[in-house]
């Protein structure tokens, strides 16, 4: 099975090509659509990022900045354990911002905070179902960090 895919002219998208939307301009803030745009420079992520900064740079041992290089690319880290939250955050980010920019082009709703609430709880939420479920010494390798999850507390507590 073959699939064809129209021609683009210069200037003119995918999906505005097949009708889908009808602009290759942001629907938030009306600047061209480039993923650049949509998952780091766009005013609405733009707060999400800020709001996960500082976790973020804990994490990561540096300043993080949201950018091309820092969340599309690996960086090295001497904490492997952080490293490996931080990758989990930035992949759930990105794709909560997708879902959520999809849900604004295509169903016209805003919800900036609502990223952040969903990203927050998603997190909360995954770890304390490893914590029912992994043995204590997995969960430990997998989510125990010093200021990110303490297990001692019952119900275990995650600090976003």
């Amino acid at each position: 099975m073959i699939f064809l895919r129209p021609s683009c002219g210069e200037g003119e998208g995918f999906f505005e090509a097949m009708g889908y939307i009808d602009s290759d301009r942001c629907a938030y803030c009306n600047r061209k659509e480039t993923i650049d745009h949509c998952f780091i420079n766009c005013s609405r992520v733009k707060r999400v990022w800020a709001h996960f900064v500082p976790t973020l740079s804990w994490l990561t041992q540096t300043t993080f900045r949201a950018s091309v290089a820092t969340v599309f690319f690996r960086w090295s880290s001497n904490h492997k354990r952080k490293n490996t939250i931080a990758l989990f955050f930035i992949k759930l980010i990105l794709y909560t911002i997708w879902t959520f920019c999809n849900a604004f082009t295509f169903r016209n709703r805003n919800e900036a905070n609502a990223i952040i609430r969903y990203v927050s709880q998603d997190i909360i939420s995954r770890v304390k179902l490893d914590h029912y479920h992994l043995p204590i010494a997995a969960f430990s390798v997998l989510w125990e960090v010093p200021g990110f999850c303490c297990i001692n507390a019952n119900p275990v507590q995650v600090f976003i």
